[in-house]
């Protein structure tokens, strides 16, 4: 029997991943479908807005990266007074982002996902949407994950447009856990993209529309960046850890170097490398990091300093698929913190990606078209015996750190996914002053290092929140959720008829 592993974000995800597993979907159908509905339901945490990276692999074929992240705007003209609005909230310690329509980045996900299917579906795309469709038509009520969020966000970043508004406080409150959320605008949206495909959110009617409308609400968004954006594919950076061959996300994403710098510290089995490795990761990561071809060569060029061979060529949300005819699917996506701002009529919420100071650095010296920077690092491992391991995580810059623990716990120590998903772990925290501090969960052996080290008193969302799907040698597949944040981890078989 066709089986299908799947680690999802939450419930609604994972229920869409089923319904197109039982209907005769692969791992990248399934994938694809999940990432689909946790983009609509998983409120503040990700957004039909977002931008996507999406690792492909067969056992004995060539990987790929799909960039199919967020751009810069700006193609359409230049607006004389963006509207942007600052945000400062309590989340994470304290952080202050640019929400409203100048901080919308232009959205590719959705090409990503349209390019990948046509390549590796199995199963027509209105599949992957209706369970979705589902989903919203019942109307829904948001996880843990998302209602943490809002607590801080509800107001600063989600509370200025009208049509989040009416969404999310329908009553003059915020939503909480026994509201059921109706969006009855995304519905119409993600019918149109059902009989169409999902590229009508770019080139169509309706991605005319809403780019005309974010562009009349003083974004950087027109038409013109709708309908340049494209695709891209790109040869992963690829590395061997402990009899596996690993496939990450390349330049100019930062966040696929970063799992392959840790890893190389982890590899040398020192007991302060993999500190030592972070620590330079993460002072290095606050330099500034410019356009698309001066940050790819300043990203290879970091890689190539550390010791041995690295490599060997060129909020936020995950998905992890395999699938028993031996295909991977690793998606991670991400619409920043959000900008809060549903064009009229669409019911979709956009990103921020303009609005990552962080990442981005100062928005006037972007250049129209370019990729934005991102830390996320889709990433399949597959070893010489046929096992595969499609695995990712959200959580900004700990996504290296994350991945790189788990990585090696079942690369180099041979652990179980279950296992390796549930030990404690450390992170070298940078500020931009510089000053840097290791963050570390109960349990985990920090050696003697010359830094502070901030305990948690129990294993924290800040850390991550892997998923990952496998496949044994001996065909068997399976997947894992980590216990940091809500999700499910599910195998799911095609219904016979």
């Amino acid at each position: 029997m066709h089986e299908v592993a799947v680690a999802a974000p939450s419930g609604h995800a994972a229920r869409a991943a089923g319904h197109v597993a039982a209907h005769g979907g692969g791992a990248v159908d399934a994938a694809i479908a999940a990432a689909i509905a946790a983009m609509f339901t998983e409120i503040g945490v990700a957004a039909p807005g977002a931008g996507a990276f999406v690792t492909v692999a067969e056992f004995d074929g060539h990987p790929v990266v799909h960039d199919g992240y967020m751009a810069v705007p700006g193609l359409h003209g230049r607006q004389p007074s963006p509207a942007s609005i600052r945000a400062d909230m309590a989340y994470g310690g304290g952080l202050s982002t640019m929400v409203g329509p100048a901080s919308v980045a232009v959205p590719g996900a959705w090409a990503a996902f349209d390019r990948v299917h046509a390549l590796s579906g199995r199963v027509d795309f209105g599949n992957l949407v209706l369970p979705t469709l589902e989903i919203l038509q019942e109307g829904f009520t948001l996880g843990s994950s998302c209602l943490y969020y809002l607590g801080y966000s509800g107001e600063s970043v989600f509370g200025h447009d009208p049509g989040s508004r009416s969404i999310l406080h329908p009553n003059g409150r915020l939503v909480t856990a026994q509201d059921r959320v109706h969006m009855p605008d995304a519905i119409t949206t993600l019918q149109v993209l059902a009989e169409n495909g999902p590229m009508a959110l770019l080139s169509g009617e309706i991605g005319n529309r809403i780019a005309e409308d974010l562009w009349n609400r003083g974004s950087l968004i027109g038409p013109t960046d709708f309908t340049s954006y494209r695709d891209l594919e790109r040869e992963p950076l690829v590395h061997s850890v402990g009899g596996w061959d690993l496939y990450t996300n390349p330049p100019p994403a930062v966040g696929g170097a970063g799992l392959i710098a840790l890893l190389a510290g982890l590899e040398q089995g020192e007991p302060t490398a993999f500190l030592e490795a972070q620590e330079e990761l993460f002072r290095w990561r606050r330099g500034p990091l410019h356009d698309t071809d001066d940050r790819h060569r300043e990203i290879l060029e970091f890689l190539r300093h550390l010791p041995g061979d690295p490599i060997r060529s060129p909020s936020t949300v995950h998905v992890s698929a395999v699938d028993s005819d031996g295909v991977a699917c690793a998606i991670t996506l991400s619409a920043g913190y959000g900008s809060g701002v549903i064009p009229t009529g669409s019911g979709l919420y956009m990103n921020n990606g303009i609005g990552e100071l962080e990442l981005v650095g100062e928005p006037s010296a972007l250049v129209p078209g370019e990729r934005l920077n991102s830390n996320m690092a889709p990433t399949i491992l597959r070893s010489d015996d046929g096992g595969m391991l499609a695995i990712g995580s959200p959580g900004a810059d700990r996504i290296s750190s994350a991945l790189a623990s788990v990585v090696a716990a079942v690369a180099l120590d041979g652990r179980s996914l279950e296992e390796a998903l549930g030990m404690p772990r450390m992170h070298v925290a940078v500020s931009e002053n510089g000053d840097a501090v290791i963050k570390a969960e109960p349990g985990v052996r920090v050696p003697d290092y010359p830094l502070e080290v901030d305990w948690f008193d129990q294993l924290n969302m800040y850390f991550g929140g892997v998923g990952a799907a496998l496949v044994e040698p001996n065909g068997m597949i399976s997947a894992a959720t980590d216990p940091r944040r809500p999700g499910v981890a599910a195998v799911f078989g095609e219904r016979e008829n």
